[in-house]
């Protein structure tokens, strides 16, 4: 007999309930609730999820419609710079010149936020953070490797969709003001 068992055993009482609850299993932590708190209101919010807890949120049956227009939302940035940088802006003209150029910024900065903020969490680190949003932005708008550069724009429509669809589905809290590096 294990020695949980064994403390289980002798009989469950409130305070020992108390003392599972208030000191959760390691794996518990890692998979559900890495950042996660709840409100006053006990309600979750979005910038409380991790990227497990975003993800299993956008897969929730009442989230599914939430999911589908973060995917038309925030999906698109990533497609409408892709499409621009590798098909509509012209190589032999100067980038200052061509309108293109400002919705692929555009459409960058709208992306490399949510990519930064996911990476994150993922890394636990901001270096680590800004070097995957460098590369998979990066990967997007200056590979000439097509089956790469697709690879990354699947990864950005699936963070921005997931991460929008959260944002959508998820009540919203009043602004904290944070620099975006904390």
């Amino acid at each position: 007999m294990s020695r949980m068992q064994r403390w289980l055993s002798s009989g469950t009482t409130n305070s020992k309930l108390q003392q599972l609850q208030d000191h959760p299993s390691p794996i518990h932590n890692f998979t559900e609730t890495i950042t996660m708190t709840t409100r006053s209101n006990n309600k979750k919010i979005a910038s409380d999820l991790s990227v497990v807890g975003q993800v299993r949120t956008a897969l929730k049956s009442q989230h599914r419609l939430a999911t589908f227009f973060g995917f038309l939302m925030g999906g698109l940035a990533p497609l409408v710079s892709y499409v621009t940088a590798h098909y509509e802006i012209d190589p032999n003209l100067p980038l200052y010149s061509q309108v293109g150029t400002l919705m692929v910024v555009g459409c960058l900065l709208f992306s490399a936020i949510t990519v930064y903020k996911w990476s994150k969490l993922c890394f636990n680190s901001i270096g680590g953070a800004f070097g995957f949003v460098l590369m998979a932005e990066g990967t997007l708008i200056f590979c000439h490797i097509e089956w790469l550069s697709v690879l990354a724009l699947g990864y950005l429509i699936v963070i921005n969709g997931i991460a929008t669809g959260c944002q959508i589905a998820l009540p919203k809290s009043k602004p904290i003001h944070k620099h975006l590096w904390e």
